[in-house]
């Protein structure tokens, strides 16, 4: 999809070359995530599936046991359910299609602390995000 971009998104560019402050760069940042988001209009944002959003609460549920029993090994969820662990994710999807279950049904994590926060997106406006 391509999207055009008005004449302010330009100037709030413009404006965070030339900033020399850290809160100028910020505010211009915001502006242009301001005038993308404008652009954009009111798209739809995809729902989680609830078998994934399953999975990853499970995940975070169990994750501090996990650090300490096996912290870089890779552990497999279909919903709630814990299928697997194993040293090599590999071996992870080698088991899903050895009991015949869907790859597209099962998340697979690696067992490692999760990053307080994360960047997402293609731009430096995504670095202006609040956090959750």
């Amino acid at each position: 999809m391509a999207i055009e971009l008005s004449d302010r998104y330009q100037e709030a560019a413009a404006a965070f070359k030339k900033a020399h402050t850290d809160d100028e760069r910020l505010a211009s940042l915001r502006s242009m995530r301001a005038e993308i988001d404008a652009c954009l209009g009111a798209a739809t944002v995809p729902q989680v599936s609830p078998v994934y959003a399953a999975a990853w609460e499970t995940f975070q549920r169990e994750l501090p046991q996990l650090l300490k029993e096996k912290p870089g090994w890779y552990i497999m969820y279909r919903g709630a359910e814990r299928v697997g662990i194993a040293k090599d994710d590999m071996d992870l999807y080698k088991l899903c299609d050895h009991r015949g279950i869907p790859r597209g049904d099962v998340l697979i994590y690696c067992i490692k602390p999760i990053p307080e926060f994360y960047t997402i997106g293609f731009g430096p406006w995504d670095l202006v995000s609040e956090p959750p």
